[in-house]
């Protein structure tokens, strides 16, 4: 999906929205569920903001490492 000449998942503010969307529903949903994937979008989010452009598969690689070690801290 485009937006603009530039894939969706590749922009800073995408991330952030989701980790703000996925904090909302750790309120709703207590039990530190979602909040490791907040902190993992939102860092993501954080880390597109420099001139690092991965592909979507690195992406992906990172929110999945970055939310389990937010989660195992969180534990």
């Amino acid at each position: 999906m485009m937006l603009g000449g530039v894939a969706i998942w590749a922009l800073w503010w995408v991330w952030l929205a989701a980790a703000l969307a996925l904090g909302i529903l750790e309120v709703l949903a207590p039990g530190f569920i979602f909040l490791g994937f907040a902190i993992g979008a939102a860092l993501v989010g954080v880390l597109l903001l420099s001139p690092f452009a991965p592909g979507l598969p690195a992406l992906l690689a990172i929110f999945a490492v970055l939310s389990l070690l937010a989660w195992l801290v969180l534990r």
